[in-house]
């Protein structure tokens, strides 16, 4: 897996957005690996977090295909149908999982609201210690 540097092609470097704020527990490559799809999960819901205006919700939370055969099968992205829910939530690493578990967890976590989740975001950058 590699020497638990972030090089080009470790899964720190790509999913680093994802564990920004959870330094401190020193996933290892492995453990990373481990979590492959939850990782992925999560990078998308940040990434969808980042271009919300409040309109409508895009993370895994709301997505029900509205025609899986048409969007899957014949290679065609979902249209904002496919998100009909308004309950507003992401996927994330949760802290308390995390240090229970010593390895890396994740939960649903309810949105805030836009302007507060971008404002998350940003803090997570200079974010030491995290509260419960």
């Amino acid at each position: 897996m590699g020497t638990g540097t972030a090089t080009k092609d470790s899964l720190k470097n790509r999913y680093r957005e994802v564990l920004m704020g959870f330094e401190r527990y020193s996933f290892t490559e492995a453990q990373i690996y481990e979590a492959r799809h939850e990782f992925e999960l999560a990078l998308k819901d940040l990434n969808a977090c980042k271009v919300c205006e409040g309109e409508l919700c895009k993370t895994m939370n709301n997505h029900r295909c509205s025609n899986s055969y048409w969007h899957h099968q014949k290679g065609r992205p979902c249209t904002d149908a496919c998100y009909p829910l308004r309950n507003r939530a992401f996927y994330a690493l949760e802290h308390r999982g995390c240090n229970t578990y010593e390895r890396p967890t994740f939960a649903i976590h309810l949105c805030p609201g836009p302007l507060e989740r971008k404002e998350q975001l940003l803090g997570k950058r200079t974010r030491t210690w995290w509260d419960d």
